[in-house]
């Protein structure tokens, strides 16, 4: 006999709020990489530590640290004053650059081998000072040192200009993106968070809350788009694809989200609570672009991808009520792709800890329906084995189900073609598996 699916395809309707991000006009970025001095050519720097000092008054802002690619980034730095870097690091001597201004991206600091001390606020004031009143005729040396400098400042300076257009550009792409998002406008929200995206695409401050924005509203324009194929046979074809291919770019877009994320070195508890929000907001939303493709049977064979997606979801999720809602949708969606012995084990992980989940406990029935078929055809015992448990589940499931549940009718039809086709009748008395299978 053919293996049987009984189950309801039912699209739901998914609308998730655009987690804005705050930009200020009077802020910008401060970014830039740390190298060693060596022979044969400088190196990056991985762990050290960079400091921000504003040289008009006495204070101090939150510390970077490099990345192992010797990068360093300052988010939200004030406008309009002078600052000066201090570095220092393990191994290394400190290093002042003074006149520094927010919004240069490409500053380049090298340091030197020494005895990695830290140099405190009145120490870095002190080095600045010296600096400015040491007299007497420059060297060589010092010449050319002074001319690369005054060259690199020209350079920042000139990318400083497009720096804050960029910001001028990701804070308004935010704004007008996620006032088309509340207005149902899916194609212009996803327009304006591309432009976002476009201006600064690998920057952690804004890149990825784009990115993740841009994949909410395509799940969202995909669902909007699918639901209008019901409705449309004459173009069913067409719209669906369309829908396909927007949830394929949502998890594209998350991907390049994550990768952004997953390389950010936080240099504070705030900064790690803010990259630790966004990384869930992208698992969240790839979790939802995966549920919907095997959802719409839109796309049945990532099965597996789907799990690694709501794998990482679960993981990171820390409500439980949205965990246990996340852990039934990765069963599901692996039912829906036709993963049928996957689904069954995570469904019956669920029953484990609450043996009277309804939607577990019509998951295994249903999935052991098309499991017992298909072994029936090699094991004709084992298959009807695995019919009886699926009754038997089908049966606890009907019994305790208020009425109205969505699968409640399907259940009672799936035991009664049960009882005709394969003369298995539920046995209520039956215990129901609450320890895990013995899996191969």
């Amino acid at each position: 006999m053919s293996p049987k699916k009984i189950f309801a395809v039912i699209l739901a309707v998914m609308l998730t709020a655009v987690a804005g991000l705050e930009a200020s006009a009077q802020t910008a970025a401060l970014r830039g990489k740390v190298e060693l001095v060596k022979e044969g050519g400088n190196t990056p720097v991985q762990g050290v530590l960079v400091e921000v000092f504003r040289m008009d008054i006495k204070a101090k802002f939150p510390t970077s640290t490099t990345d192992r690619r010797g990068n360093f980034t300052f988010a939200g730095i004030p406008l309009g004053s002078v600052y000066a870097l201090a570095v220092s690091g393990p191994g290394f001597a400190p290093e002042v650059v003074p006149n520094v201004r927010a919004g240069m991206e490409s500053l380049v600091i090298t340091v030197k081998e020494g005895d990695g001390r830290r140099l405190t606020e009145d120490e870095v004031r002190q080095v600045i000072e010296r600096s400015k009143t040491q007299g007497g005729e420059e060297s060589a040396d010092d010449k050319k040192a002074r001319a690369e400098f005054e060259a690199k400042v020209k350079e920042v300076e000139e990318k400083n200009k497009k720096a804050a257009t960029a910001n001028e550009i990701v804070t308004r792409s935010l704004t007008e993106g996620s006032k088309a998002f509340g207005d149902k406008d899916y194609t212009t929200a996803i327009t304006k968070f591309q432009e976002g995206i476009d201006a600064d695409p690998t920057f952690v401050g804004s890149a990825p809350v784009l990115l993740n924005n841009k994949a909410i509203s395509l799940n969202s324009r995909a669902t909007d788009t699918y639901n209008a194929s019901v409705k449309d046979p004459s173009n069913r074809a067409s719209l669906r694809e369309s829908a396909k291919s927007d949830l394929e770019a949502a998890i594209i877009a998350v991907d390049q989200s994550l990768a952004i994320l997953r390389e950010a070195q936080p240099s504070d508890d705030s900064q790690k609570k803010s990259i630790e929000s966004t990384l869930l907001q992208g698992l969240t939303a790839r979790k939802n672009a995966y549920r919907l493709l095997a959802q719409t049977g839109l796309e049945i064979g990532k099965g597996k991808e789907a799990a690694t997606a709501f794998s990482e979801y679960l993981q990171a999720e820390t409500d439980p009520a949205k965990k246990s809602r996340g852990q039934i949708e990765m069963a599901q969606t692996l039912q829906d792709s036709g993963e049928y012995e996957l689904a069954f084990a995570e469904f019956e992980k669920i029953a484990e800890t609450d043996p009277n989940n309804v939607d577990a406990l019509v998951g295994m029935g249903l999935n052991l329906i098309t499991i017992g078929y298909v072994s029936q055809e090699t094991d004709a015992a084992k298959g009807k084995q695995q019919l009886q448990e699926a009754a038997n589940y089908l049966q606890r499931y009907v019994d305790v189900a208020p009425d109205g549940h969505r699968f409640k009718e399907d259940a009672k039809a799936a035991i009664e073609q049960l009882k005709q086709d394969a003369k298995v009748v539920p046995q209520r008395n039956a215990p129901v598996r609450t320890q895990p299978r013995r899996r191969n």
